[in-house]
């Protein structure tokens, strides 16, 4: 099974409240990070000019949603 069917898959079997909460901005943070990287890489040195255009115009996008996840998680985690 997929990373992101597996995470479905948790999410779906896990009730409403703090718990849920907690998995949900877990598992979008993570996949931010990974997108991150990913597209970071693609941007610096992807083989095709269009790939690197492309993954530099989704880099201002991601890293906002890396900081907000990333206070999401320290207030829920009693950080924030």
């Amino acid at each position: 099974m997929s990373k992101g069917l597996e995470i479905l898959s948790q999410l779906s079997g896990t009730a409403g409240g703090p718990a849920y909460d907690a998995m949900f901005v877990n598992a979008s943070l993570q996949g931010h990070q990974e997108a991150d990287q990913i597209h970071g890489s693609d941007a610096q040195a992807g083989g095709d000019p269009a790939l690197r255009r492309a993954a530099a115009g989704a880099m201002p996008r991601i890293r906002p949603h890396l900081s907000q996840l990333a206070q999401m998680q320290a207030a829920m985690d009693g950080r924030g």
